[in-house]
């Protein structure tokens, strides 16, 4: 009986969310010669962040990433109703994105976004550069040109650089815990 009760509790714990093994996918930048990755080019970084799961980690090689793509989040602000502008986004997860030396988000020449936008994520963001991020509009309902933007997400920073940013280096709205060191 003992046995049959210990079998079950494994089962279960088997078919819970996040018990697996939490996997690393490797993102490296256009013109790579790395063998090791899983994803390649200016998206690559978003479409590892599109296939993990809960617990997974985004290895981003060491390169320059420019946004040429964009992905639109709804957000309801106290007054109105905007648009986050994202070139990476998380949403709805828990991962960790750790650049190598020299991972570098650059929008000098790519099209107006935010480097990252979190919703309800649980983010680690460590050893990024992020440089450059501009808007096409000053004012206006969508919000492109800030570095991290988080709502209702935890966030953790620890050694991102962030320079020469149009907007805000580092937004929380909504119920955001934002641990950064080494900023």
């Amino acid at each position: 009986m003992r046995l049959r009760s210990l079998a079950m509790a494994a089962a279960a714990l088997w078919l819970l969310p996040g018990a697996a093994s939490a996997r690393t996918w490797t993102a490296c930048p256009e013109g790579s010669k790395r063998g090791d990755c899983q994803f390649k080019g200016n998206g690559a970084i978003q479409a590892a962040v599109d296939a993990a799961l809960d617990g997974d980690t985004i290895l981003v090689g060491a390169g320059t990433y420019r946004p040429q793509a964009f992905r639109d989040l709804p957000f309801s602000d106290v007054v109105e109703d905007l648009t986050l502008r994202g070139f990476i986004v998380v949403r709805d997860k828990r991962l960790t994105i750790l650049g190598e030396d020299g991972a570098i988000l650059d929008d000098r020449d790519g099209i107006p976004s935010t480097a990252m936008v979190l919703s309800g994520a649980d983010v680690t963001v460590r050893n990024i550069v992020i440089r450059d991020f501009h808007y096409a509009n000053g004012e206006d309902k969508i919000y492109d040109g800030h570095g991290i933007f988080a709502v209702n997400s935890r966030v953790r920073i620890d050694r991102v650089t962030l320079l020469r940013l149009a907007k805000m280096g580092l937004t929380g709205r909504g119920a955001t815990i934002l641990d950064v060191s080494h900023l």
